[in-house]
C-alpha cells in the first residue's frame, strides 16, 4: 500500500479501514537505460507507471553533467574524507590540535546533531496555519496551471497538486519556526513546483 496524504488504507480479510501515517517518502530511481537522455521525455525514461508517479510531489533529475571543475573538487573532498578518517584512526600518533584541524577541514557547514534537532524540534512545537493571503496565493497558482492545461492541452494539475503546495509551504513555515503559512512560504513552495514542472518537460 502507497502511503498518501499521511494516511495509509488497509483492505485484508474483508476489513478496510485508514490508519495515521505521519510519513514522507523520498525515492530515487535509475533510468530505464542508466543514463538520462536529454532530448527524450523524462516519464519515458523512468520504469513506473504513472499512477504511481503522481503520488509524488516533486520530481528532480540528477544529471552526471560532465564538468571538469566540479569533478576536481568532488574528487579532492571524497580522496581528503577518505585521508583524514585513515589519520583520526592513527589519533595516538596526532596531536589533539591536529586531530581538530583534520575534523574542521571535513565538516559539513552544518553539524548534523543539530541539524537533527532542529528538525525535531521544528516538527514537535510548529504547526503552521494558512494565512488568508497564502490561501490566494495557492489558490490563484493552482488555478492558472489548471488554466493552462486546459488551453494548451499539456500538464494539468490536480488535487494532488494542491495539497502538494499545501505541505511544500507548510513545510517552509516549519523551517522558518512560524506558526503562520505566509506568502513568503507560498512563493518558496511555488518557486520550487515550477522548477520540478521544468524537469518534467
Amino acid at each position: 500500500n502507497l502511503i498518501l496524504h499521511n494516511s495509509i488504507s488497509v483492505a485484508k480479510a474483508g476489513i478496510v479501514t485508514r490508519f495515521k501515517a505521519e510519513t514522507s517518502i523520498l525515492s530515487a530511481a535509475n533510468p530505464k537505460y542508466s543514463r538520462f537522455d536529454p532530448y527524450r521525455n523524462f516519464m519515458e525514461q523512468i520504469n513506473l507507471p504513472a499512477s504511481l508517479m503522481s503520488r509524488f510531489d516533486l520530481f528532480f533529475l540528477l544529471r552526471d553533467v560532465l564538468d571538469r571543475k566540479k569533478d576536481e573538487e568532488i574528487a579532492a573532498h571524497i580522496l581528503k574524507t577518505h585521508q583524514v578518517g585513515e589519520m583520526l584512526l592513527q589519533k595516538g600518533k596526532l596531536k589533539s590540535k591536529e586531530m581538530e584541524d583534520l575534523q574542521k577541514s571535513v565538516a559539513p557547514a552544518i553539524n548534523a546533531d543539530l541539524l537533527k534537532k532542529y528538525i525535531s524540534f521544528a516538527r514537535q512545537t510548529v504547526f503552521p496555519v494558512l494565512t488568508p493571503e497564502a490561501m490566494e496565493e495557492i489558490s490563484q497558482f493552482y488555478i492558472n496551471l489548471r488554466d493552462q492545461g486546459r488551453k494548451e492541452g499539456a500538464y494539468s494539475a490536480t488535487h494532488r497538486q494542491l495539497e502538494g503546495l499545501i505541505r511544500l509551504s507548510e513545510a517552509s513555515a516549519k523551517i522558518r519556526l512560524s506558526n503562520k503559512v505566509e506568502k513568503e512560504d507560498t512563493e518558496r513552495a511555488t518557486r520550487i513546483f515550477k522548477k520540478s514542472l521544468e524537469e518534467l518537460v
